[in-house]
């Protein structure tokens, strides 16, 4: 069982980039990550959940703003934008609420990319 410390950390990965850091967040779950990989899998894992997420939002974001100004398809690109924003929005809640009641969370895609690299 993860500790209250743990819990709170994992959380704090996950909520970073949403309390005013924007796309610097992936620097405090990085901090969190390499201060805590030695120490608690459960932060580990929840820190590295939260930083592959937060690289594929950002990858998602550059290709979707490219696409938003091609001519004819640009319209695909303001939805794309407006995907990636809800997932930014309510997938790294729903892994900040599962860190703090000390619960696995894996984010969608990157879940599956993480178990990979550790297998």
């Amino acid at each position: 069982m993860a500790t209250s410390n743990e819990r709170g950390m994992g959380a704090v990965a996950h909520l970073a980039p949403m309390i005013g850091l924007g796309y610097l967040g992936w620097l405090v779950a990085f901090v969190i990550l390499l201060t805590q990989k030695d120490k608690s899998h459960f932060v580990t894992r929840h820190a590295v959940q939260s930083l592959t997420f937060q690289f594929i939002l950002f990858l998602w974001s550059v290709v979707s703003a490219v696409i938003m100004f091609l001519p004819v398809v640009g319209f695909i690109g303001q939805i794309l934008l407006a995907i990636g924003g809800l997932a930014a929005i309510i997938l790294p809640v729903m892994g900040a609420i599962h860190s703090a009641r000390g619960e696995d969370y894996e984010y969608p895609i990157v879940g599956r990319l993480y178990r990979r690299s550790i297998s």
